[in-house]
């Protein structure tokens, strides 16, 4: 059985309700009163979403904590009361009863007379179908967290890529609205692309696609760089071998080879004195003799003559070979480039350098030839070519990059989209490997295979369970057995049920020309729940004797007869069942159900009965407790003497709030009706008329008829010229004159009630 419901927290009311020690400990019996709005259908709400395991559904911030015979049942406990429990409540009735047209559900009652098929039954009922249920739960549990698991991750890591891409760019619409939809659908197209070990990018890499994707447009780089032709460099190398290994017939005058500059000069005068054909000396004016013409002649030979003009062509050739390179601003160029490009123009300049240093060798060699064109003993030249094909190879990575700049800027959207694209694919990549992504979906694709498969074991249970209902139930039985029910509890055999063999359930019909029974009263409607209720307990060869029974208020417009019917239907099944809660907020039906159980407990040694209030705090909002029930309940034959407890509890209270306000008014307004009507029992027309004949003070009168009349009707404030402030201010005496009025109309009752609710 349950012993006590421990804790409560965030389940309706119930805010934080903690059971504490004073508490007794639920028996066989348990009798709640509380009045209207205090939390009793909560309580049945509560038990019966716990047996369902629908907890965490109806009260989804809810936690519990029941205490049974040998352990505790939470909400973490993920595990549902280990017995059979019904409720009767509002919800009950909405569930199972459509009052405007199909009537009742089905009742299902076991023929007792096909004993083989009747086990078969009960082992699907109890056992089979149970059993299976739980795995088609599990199965759906583990299935339901490993979607949210998928959905979690499609959440986040969309939103984290949303941020990404506004940090760089927000004026791209389809990473402005990004969500998992889109995550979702570029999984699902680029799986392969996604699982390639190249999606992810490195550091580095990372850090230029971003620089990549920025929307900032540049300008076309002019590429004026051009390659040297390293065959024409080789072929360069063969002619200056050959140009300085020259050799001349040396009838050199020394004066000419030591002194270069007198040599310049006297063969510019000899090439002059031929032109003008001068005997003479142009400079001196003398005659020029003929042994110095020849030695001359002989010292600037053609040969002579052909070879300087060699060399000063090479030194040409070889000088205008490297002109000085011009190198743009990194700052024109797309961020992305601009190391890379630092980098390639350090390179051209050292490669550039190295081969300007090897040329120069060359370059000296001829000026010294130039300058002694008669000397020969010159070694090889050294070879450029690997010089220039690494100062090629510099140049052709700058001019490829330049190219790569020139190619993004004429084609600069398709570029940005691609990058985007590589960038979100190193996003998708990354995360989805870290998170095995792929790995849950392969888990959900088994989880639902396997899902699959529990369900249809269970339809093939669900099947033989309803080929074996059909063989087993009789309907009929059940309809004759409930209108026999029915007719004692309503005295009068009007209304009846006939099972409707199409819609698989119960029509109502009232008269004997069985007429679809419309316009049922409140006192019928809850005559037939309650019967029907009984007859499900029943149902499917239950045995009541294993059942706990919570019965929320089985009683409404009834008359006395009716009242009484409904407690010796319900003295009867709670007597055979396991355990019977039973919440109320009539206080005749209250007395009677507490009068049958104040006699269980008889015996002292064994107690079977167990007597709860629930009650709203004074507070806003109102907060529900469970308290044990006050002595006044169960001591006394009229709700008087409770209502009159509950009011002297505010009479020390200095000021009141709204809500005690409220409380005090009803309170208050119950009290002196009740003492009132029976002390003066002529009848009067309106509540003011029996204050006024209580009292002749008129203005004690409308002080506290104004009280009373403004709180106990609180759903309708009107904001008059009395403003609520004054009235709660004033709300400490009402109390008081309260208690006076009873006193001066009757000293004797009121020093009986006083002592009464002191002992």
């Amino acid at each position: 059985m349950i012993q006590k419901i421990a804790k409560l927290k965030n389940v309706g009311i119930f805010e934080n309700f903690t059971a504490d020690s004073s508490l007794s400990d639920f028996k066989k019996f348990n009798l709640f009163y509380g009045w209207n709005g205090s939390g009793k259908t909560t309580i049945s709400r509560f038990l019966n979403s716990v047996e369902r395991e629908n907890f965490l559904t109806d009260f989804q911030s809810g936690e519990y904590e029941i205490q049974l015979a040998d352990r505790k049942v939470t909400h973490k406990s993920n595990s549902s009361l280990p017995f059979k429990l019904y409720v009767f409540n509002q919800e009950f009735i909405n569930n199972n009863i459509d009052w405007n047209k199909n009537g009742a559900k089905s009742i299902v009652v076991i023929s007792e007379s096909k004993i083989e098929e009747r086990n078969q039954y009960m082992l699907l009922k109890d056992k089979k179908i149970p059993e299976q249920n739980r795995k088609v739960q599990a199965a759906t549990e583990k299935l339901n967290n490993s979607n949210k698991e998928v959905e979690a991750f499609l959440t986040a890591e969309a939103k984290s890529i949303k941020q990404s891409f506004q940090v760089i760019d927000t004026g791209d619409s389809y990473f402005v609205s990004y969500d998992k939809r889109k995550l979702r659908n570029f999984i699902d197209n680029k799986r392969s692309k996604i699982l390639a070990p190249e999606s992810v990018l490195s550091s580095e890499d990372l850090i230029l696609l971003h620089k990549k994707v920025k929307p900032i447009e540049k300008s076309i780089i002019e590429d004026s760089y051009t390659l040297i032709d390293v065959d024409k460099i080789d072929q360069a190398r063969i002619k200056i071998n050959q140009l300085l290994n020259i050799a001349l017939i040396d009838t050199s005058i020394d004066r000419l080879n030591n002194n270069r500059d007198i040599n310049e000069w006297v063969k510019l005068g000899v090439q002059i004195h031929k032109a003008h054909e001068s005997t003479n000396c142009e400079y001196c004016g003398e005659m020029i003799s003929a042994v110095r013409l020849k030695e001359l002649n002989l010292h600037f030979s053609d040969l002579y003559l052909d070879t300087v003009s060699k060399i000063n062509s090479a030194i040409n050739w070889l000088t205008g070979l490297f002109p000085d390179l011009f190198f743009h601003d990194k700052g024109l160029l797309f961020e992305e480039l601009c190391i890379d490009y630092t980098s390639y123009v350090e390179e051209v300049k050292v490669d550039f350098e190295a081969l300007k240093l090897g040329a120069e060798e060359w370059l000296n060699n001829l000026q010294r030839k130039a300058d002694n064109p008669f000397f020969n003993d010159f070694a090889d030249q050294i070879d450029l070519g690997g010089k220039v094909q690494k100062f090629n190879q510099s140049l052709n990575s700058l001019k490829e990059l330049i190219r790569k700049h020139n190619d993004k800027v004429e084609s600069f959207d398709e570029q940005l989209k691609i990058a985007k694209s590589q960038l979100e694919l190193h996003y998708v990549a990354e995360s989805v490997s870290q998170k095995g992504y792929f790995d849950v979906l392969d888990r959900i694709r088994s989880e639902t295979q396997l899902l699959d498969a529990e369900k249809k074991v269970l339809d093939l249970l669900m099947l033989e369970f309803s080929d074996l209902e059909a063989i087993l139930s009789d309907a009929a039985l059940a309809a004759d057995e409930f209108n026999v029910n029915l007719h004692k509890f309503l005295g009068r055999a009007e209304i009846t049920l006939a099972y409707d063999s199409k819609e698989k359930g119960f029509k109502i019909y009232r008269g004997a020309e069985k007429k679809h029974a419309t316009n049922l009263s409140e006192g019928e409607k809850t005559a037939i729940a309650f019967t029907y209720f009984i007859a499900k307990l029943k149902e499917n060869g239950n045995e009541i004797k294993d059942s706990i029974l919570v019965i929320d208020d089985p009683i409404s417009s009834f008359d006395s007869n009716h009242l009484y019917h409904s407690f010796a239907c319900l003295r009867d099944i709670c007597e055979k069942a396991k355990q019977a809660f039973i919440l109320t907020h009539n206080f005749q039906y209250f007395k009677l159900v507490r009068d049958w159980l104040v006699r269980k407990n008889v015996d002292k040694a064994k107690v079977k009965a167990s007597f709860y209030s629930i009650e709203s705090g004074r507070e806003l909002p109102r907060i529900s407790i469970i308290k044990n029930c006050h002595d006044s309940l169960i001591k006394y034959g009229s709700e008087y003497h409770f209502i009159y407890l509950k009011l002297r509890e505010h009479r020390s209270d200095s000021t009141l709030d709204l809500a005690s306000a409220c409380l005090v008014a009803n309170l208050s307004r119950k009290v002196l009706e009740s003492f009132l009507s029976f002390k003066f029992p002529k009848g009067r027309n309106s509540f003011k008329d029996l204050l006024e004949a209580g009292h002749q003070d008129r203005i004690l009168t409308e002080k506290v008829y104004r009280f009373i009349n403004k709180y106990s009707h609180v759903d309708g404030y009107d904001i008059d010229t009395t403003s609520i402030d004054n009235l709660l201010a004033e709300g400490n005496n009402i109390v008081d004159e309260v208690f006076r009025i009873i006193k001066e109309q009757d000293s004797d009752h009121y020093a009986e009630m006083e002592q009464l609710e002191s002992a």
